[in-house]
């Protein structure tokens, strides 16, 4: 599209839109007001769909733009305290002067009364004579000057007030936009910095979310697997139980009599035990230890005619053997 095709699609879409509205019997007024209400909206879409760097950036450039327009009325302020102080010393040598022209006239004064009381053609004043004409001609202009230079340092102190004042608000002023921007600023770190933790933390309850759901689904996998490893050990064991019960009779009276055997030996062992336990109290009431009537043969006495039962059983996935043996 050239330049001039441009010119006339913009020239139509400013005078379509203004037509319609005349034809129509509206208001220029109305059409610019929609026109504005309009740009606004677009500008706020525009806003909302801008990243996040394009705000930041923004907001840096707009705080950089308040601490420069600080600085630069700072400077302004230094210059007017400047101002402020030449127009001090300008005002202490006005007061300085209109004081030693004050007290020259008041000695002129008696000089003045004497010559006109006697008719005095000459005077002499500061150690001049000169003739009275002068002398009047010159106390004229002293006074003329005295009175211009009052009027001057009455106008000066009075300006010099309205400054001080003025510069004593324009410190209070540049005090507030200072700690409104310092305000400004530190609430900009601190939004930024709980924007950062708001983000790992999301980040965080994101993760812990999705561990969350993979450890359920790990949950449901392991108590599947756990589920078939029961059902399997159970039914080892029930077919262990079923081959048990339906065992030939022979098995069956073998395994009878190593239970009986076991239950025996455990009966003298309880036995033995509680004999050792009277001895144990006998022995600790008798000054003199006593000598037993009967004799517990241990494990390792050899006997010239035993007589043993023996058996062999599996205890814990070990062959124990169990040997009863009497005299």
């Amino acid at each position: 599209m050239n330049n001039k095709s441009l010119k006339s699609f913009l020239l139509l879409s400013v005078l379509v839109p203004t037509a319609l509205y005349l034809v129509a019997g509206r208001q220029l007024s109305e059409l610019f007001g929609f026109a504005r209400a309009s740009a606004n909206v677009a500008l706020d879409d525009l806003q909302r769909e801008l990243p996040r760097e394009v705000h930041d950036k923004k907001r840096e450039q707009e705080l950089a733009t308040i601490r420069q327009e600080l600085l630069d009325r700072q400077v302004q302020l230094t210059q007017s305290k400047n101002q402020i102080s030449q127009l001090r010393k300008d005002l202490t040598l006005l007061a300085d002067s209109l004081d030693r022209r004050q007290r020259l006239l008041s000695e002129a004064y008696p000089v003045l009364e004497r010559a006109t009381q006697e008719h005095l053609t000459k005077v002499t004043f500061a150690n001049q004579e000169m003739p009275i004409a002068e002398f009047q001609r010159e106390l004229d202009d002293l006074l003329a000057r005295q009175e211009r230079e009052e009027k001057q340092l009455t106008i000066k102190q009075q300006g010099l007030d309205r400054l001080q004042q003025s510069e004593r608000q324009a410190e209070e002023a540049l005090a507030d936009m200072r700690r409104a921007l310092d305000e400004a600023e530190q609430e900009v770190d601190i939004l930024v910095a709980r924007r950062s933790q708001a983000e790992v933390e999301a980040k965080t309850l994101e993760m812990a979310a999705a561990v969350s759901g993979n450890t359920r689904l790990g949950d449901e996998a392991v108590a599947g697997s756990v589920a078939r490893l029961r059902d399997e050990v159970t039914g080892i064991e029930s077919r262990n139980e079923a081959r048990r019960l339906n065992a030939p009779a022979g098995t069956t009276t073998g395994s009878n009599r190593i239970s009986r055997q076991w239950n025996r030996l455990e009966a003298l062992k309880a036995i033995r035990d509680k004999q050792d336990d009277n001895r144990g109290e006998t022995t600790e009431r008798a000054t003199v230890p006593q000598p037993t009537s009967a004799e517990v043969v241990s494990p390792s006495t050899e006997s010239t005619t035993p007589t043993a039962d023996t058996a062999t059983t599996t205890l814990n996935g070990a062959d124990v053997r169990i040997e009863i043996r009497g005299k």
